[in-house]
């Protein structure tokens, strides 16, 4: 491809640039000039093409060539935006690794050979001042055109500093996975402001375009549209006060791939917290990690033979949930199979145990969690800084004596985890199966009365002497609340933090991604900026806002994670700061219907102005169900809701919602379980800034699904009518339900063939009758004439 005239550094007859059409990322491609010598010569590479030696971390190969650390040196250009760029001196490997300054994706690999064949002379060759050598870059720089260069020669130590023999903690540039960036990224230079202009290179006009040209469709490329239901694990059937990871979780997941949906949202679960006012909110949980231990099914403790089935509790109905009632049912019989499981010496489960037990990225918060559980169960103090002293400042000969004492507490706390994490991941593994994705929920916050606002204090904005929290979480008045919300969790000390690249944020999100396969993150927008409350307020409408810790947070997440797939929860007071930190990490937000019908045409939540990064909800688990909305709602916000969403009357007004959600140009639409069932606000999980009367709604008994014929069918049209759904979903029931179906249509066409029989009499036409059902391939043979 030639370069435009215009640029007097440029010539078309003079400067070639070699391409093929069929590029591997992980490859080099030469850049070559053909003014002067053929030899100058480039290579335009990518950087997936350097890669560490496999069997020796301090070695590189870059293409064909195993490079000591000697070998490979530096020479960036700054980066100015994302966009403009300017040449930069030879700088240090540090720096070169820096993102924030510089772009990685490529670079100039210039071989020794090549290096000397661009000297004119042996004493330029030998004489390597720092002024010489920036030359000779930027001749081939402007022969070549390309934004980040470095250099690969021998014995050059003077004026170059190498990157040092041991380089592990150093972050790798060259492991991204950002499809988006374009493989050739060329540079035309511009001689007066010395500002490099990004080209990238393609076929040119009137050249012949690929043979595989029209098979690049769009459609195929673009994101699969998805929709979900949100419905807590506390809220499904259960025999025991509380749904759990039995066989109804099961039996929901069948029904929910009846029904096209692809995504289950599910709230924290973590264990709820249960003193200092938290209200058994799974918001404000008493551990960051941990799991409800009351989710465990005691029917799967029997099959494991932890319990015998003469331990199992007489069944409750299925009413509201209990958290105390619960808790005082189960944990017993929780502990008793924990207890068994340390006891026993060897076997399957045994190992299962020690392995969880000794997993590094489950003891860092394991054992903490353990320890606080078993002071906490003999102190019975609201909270942990009303322990005594040598236990609430974790006195080193204090901490012995517990984990000594109370050794089997400690033990039995352990197992119990191990046998949370044992069943969840059976059925996370059975929806992934199913082809359903589990989206988790992180609170932003965790309870003041955990472990691990204990176990690390310096963590959070707590009195360095008596640890009690300083200033708290919450937010100013907004849709939800008009006093705001007071939550009471201690808020981080970000500065605090960062010191340690925010490792402890880093092991909780490895832990969420062992839950879930992505997660919304609750009150996203703290991370730009945050509502910080004296710890003595009687409301939040005293606060502050203060800085969050930006974009450097997600890098550093992104460095030890690896990913960051999260959904943001930008609800409520929205800056412009939030949205562009969103954006910058990709993020999608929310949107949230019943909040989009005042008469305001710019509402983000209204229909019109979705977005494809979003999640759209007919209502979250902090709202009204649709049809309780709908009662409340003013005659002016349901004369909006009628014009926008193209429905007259009140009748099934929450499927008018959910058909609004799922026709939406937002890639993923979530629709709570309150609303597919049409209940009211009686059924509603949680009102926000109250702490009591929540979280307590479940569907119902075990049949509830069976009994869902209608609501399933609908669901399941609107899935394929707005192409949520594959073909593969839209034919696919449950097991049982096509099993069901089969024999049912199999006596319906019996019965069909014998009255048409009966209605022909001895005419013999009845036995050419054809009938074909739905799904099942049995026929009843239609009649050849009209009888």
């Amino acid at each position: 491809m030639e370069l435009c005239s215009t640029n007097p550094y440029f010539n078309p007859s003079a400067i070639i640039f070699e391409c093929f059409e069929k590029v591997k990322k992980s490859s080099i491609l030469s850049v070559k000039c053909t003014k002067s010598l053929p030899t100058r010569r480039l290579s335009l590479v990518h950087c997936e093409a350097l890669k560490k030696e496999p069997t020796n971390a301090n070695y590189f190969v870059l293409g064909n060539q195993t490079l000591t650390p000697g070998e490979l040196c530096f020479s960036a250009v700054k980066i100015q935006r994302g966009q403009h760029f300017k040449f930069g001196k030879p700088t240090d490997a540090t720096n070169f690794f820096k993102r924030e300054c510089f772009q990685h994706e490529f670079f100039n690999a210039l071989t020794s050979k090549d290096f000397m064949s661009c000297c004119k002379s042996n004493n330029e060759r030998t004489s390597r001042t720092t002024k010489k050598l920036r030359k000779n870059h930027s001749r081939l720089l402007q022969a070549a055109a390309v934004a980040l260069h470095s250099t690969v020669f021998q014995n050059n130590h003077q004026f170059f500093t190498t990157i040092p023999p041991t380089v592990s903690y150093l972050p790798n540039p060259f492991n991204y996975t950002n499809g988006s960036r374009s493989w050739l990224s060329v540079m035309d230079f511009d001689k007066n402001s010395v500002r490099m202009k990004k080209w990238k290179l393609g076929v040119g006009i009137g050249e012949d375009l690929p043979a595989k040209y029209q098979d690049d469709d769009p459609l195929k490329q673009a994101p699969r549209r998805r929709c979900g239901i949100l419905l807590h694990p506390t809220s499904l059937p259960g025999p025991n006060g509380i749904g759990d990871f039995g066989k109804d979780t099961y039996r929901f997941l069948d029904w929910l791939k009846e029904t096209g949906c692809t995504v289950w949202q599910v709230l924290p679960l973590v264990p709820p917290g249960t003193r200092g006012g938290e209200d058994g909110s799974p918001y404000a949980g008493s551990n960051a990690n941990c799991g409800n231990t009351l989710l465990i099914s005691l029917e799967e403790l029997v099959k494991d033979g932890l319990l015998e089935k003469t331990d199992l509790p007489k069944p409750l109905p299925v009413k509201r949930m209990d958290s105390s009632k619960v808790a005082a049912i189960k944990n017993p019989l929780i502990l008793k199979a924990a207890a068994k499981l340390v006891s026993k010496s060897s076997g399957k489960l045994k190992e299962e145990l020690e392995r969880f037990r000794k997993d590094p990225k489950i003891s860092v918060w394991l054992e903490d969690a353990a320890l606080f559980a078993s002071i906490d169960q003999c102190t019975l103090a609201k909270t942990w800084w009303t322990w005594p002293t040598q236990l609430r400042d974790r006195d080193p000969n204090a901490m012995k004596t517990v984990r000594i004492k109370h050794k089997s507490d400690i033990d039995n706390f352990i197992a119990a985890q191990f046998l949370f994490h044992r069943q969840w991941q059976s059925v996370h593994k059975y929806a992934n199966a199913a082809g359903i994705k589990i989206l988790g929920d992180m609170p932003i916050y965790i309870g003041g009365h955990s472990a691990d606002v204990w176990a690390h204090r310096a963590l959070f904005e707590l009195d360095p002497k008596t640890g009690v929290p300083m200033q708290v979480s919450g937010v100013p008045p907004d849709a939800f609340s008009a006093t705001g919300q007071l939550w009471g969790s201690p808020l981080y000390n970000w500065k605090e933090m960062a010191k340690d690249r925010y490792a402890w944020w880093a092991t909780r999100l490895r832990r969420a991604y062992e839950l879930y396969d992505e997660f919304r993150i609750d009150h996203f927008r703290a991370f730009a900026g945050y509502w910080a409350i004296p710890a003595t307020a009687q409301n939040a409408m005293g606060g502050k806002w203060k800085a969050g810790p930006g974009s450097a947070f997600f890098t550093a997440m992104r460095e030890a994670v690896g990913k960051i797939d999260v959904i943001a929860e930008d609800l409520g007071i929205i800056t412009g700061d939030v949205i562009a930190l969103r954006k910058e990490i990709k993020a999608p937000g929310m949107a949230v219907l019943q909040f989009a019908f005042s008469d305001n045409a710019a509402n983000p939540h209204l229909p019109h102005n979705h977005e494809l990064d979003q999640v759209v909800y007919p209502g979250t688990h902090d709202n009204d169900t649709c049809v309780g909305w709908w009662k409340k709602a003013s005659d002016a916000e349901k004369q909006v809701a009628r014009a926008h969403l193209r429905f007259e009357g009140d009748a099934d007004v929450h499927w008018e919602f959910i058909r609004g959600a799922v026709a939406s140009v937002a890639r993923t639409s979530i629709v709570s379980m309150q609303d597919v069932m049409g209940l009211d606000s009686a059924s509603r999980m949680n009102i926000p800034a109250t702490q009591a009367g929540n979280w307590g709604w479940r569907v119902g008994e075990s049949d509830v699904f069976e009994s869902l014929g209608e609501e399933t069918s609908r669901l399941r049209e609107l899935m394929c009518r707005y192409h949520r759904a594959t073909l593969d979903a839209e034919s696919t029931t449950s097991k049982g339900a096509t099993r069901d179906k089969r024999s049912s249509l199999d006596a319906l066409g019996r019965a069909i063939k014998n009255i048409i029989g009966d209605k022909l009499g001895n005419s013999g036409n009845n036995s050419n009758l054809e009938c074909q059902g739905n799904n099942n391939g049995a026929n009843l043979e239609k009649p050849k004439d009209k009888p």
